[in-house]
């Protein structure tokens, strides 16, 4: 199934300690978010800025390994005997807590899901905007963030990040159907040929950021992901 691109949105943080902005959410609940949730919620502010009050949008936050800044000293406190697993820590730590964060913030009554799918996260998350499309839904604001894998699982070099898309199905008109008509950008999953792999500790990051960088040069282009097994087609027409 063939999507067409409506916008972008990107936040890329400067170093691994960044945080976004985050406006959307208030002060109290911006100060308790994670870098992911804020990630997620300074791109999602930007894709809902497009829309018009009318128009209908599911959503989707799509992550390697969720909340993994949260889940480490959960992981740390189960293996150490003397310690006890914080109950609090918990409530932040499940894979769509940005999600449910980001309804309440913007009263939200709408479908929105969460996926945490390591390698296979892009592909996973397409096929689930995809699947809303068909089901009925006109747009799906698409957003993938990563937030730095702490070590001892990941390599902890990399800069917390987030890129949204706001999809609908190939054909349908634009947000705002007074702007000049310009070549659509479109983006289809199609099947690679790469082996069957499960790389611990590494996220779909450097890929997609190839994705946002082609979408915002003005395509074509395709980029690899999971080891190859999957990749994404940018095509553009008139």
């Amino acid at each position: 199934m063939k999507l067409r691109v409506e916008q972008t949105a990107l936040w890329v943080g400067e170093g691994s300690s960044a945080l976004a902005p985050a406006g959307i959410l208030a002060p109290r609940e911006r100060s308790r978010a994670s870098r992911l949730t804020r990630a997620f919620a300074e791109v999602y502010a930007q894709l809902l800025s497009k829309l018009d009050g009318e128009a209908s949008c599911a959503s989707v936050f799509a992550s390697s390994y969720g909340e993994i800044e949260a889940v480490k000293p959960l992981l740390e406190q189960v293996v150490d005997p003397s310690s006890d697993v914080s109950p609090l820590r918990f409530s932040a730590s499940v894979h769509n807590a940005a999600s449910g964060r980001l309804s309440i913030a913007t009263s939200d009554r709408g479908f929105c899901t969460s996926i945490a799918a390591g390698l296979e996260t892009m592909p996973a998350a397409w096929i689930e905007a995809a699947g809303l499309i068909a089901s009925g839904w006109s747009r799906v604001a698409l957003v993938i963030g990563e937030e730095v894998v702490p070590a001892p699982l990941g390599s902890g070099d990399t800069h917390p990040f987030a890129a949204g898309l706001l999809l609908s199905a190939s054909g349908q008109a634009r947000v705002d159907s007074r702007e000049p008509r310009e070549p659509s950008t479109h983006i289809e999953l199609r099947p690679g040929s790469g082996p069957s792999r499960v790389l611990i500790g590494a996220h779909v990051g450097t890929e997609l950021l190839e994705v946002m960088q082609i979408l915002d040069a003005g395509c074509p282009g395709e980029v690899l992901f999971s080891a190859g097994r999957w990749r994404i087609v940018i095509e553009c027409s008139t």
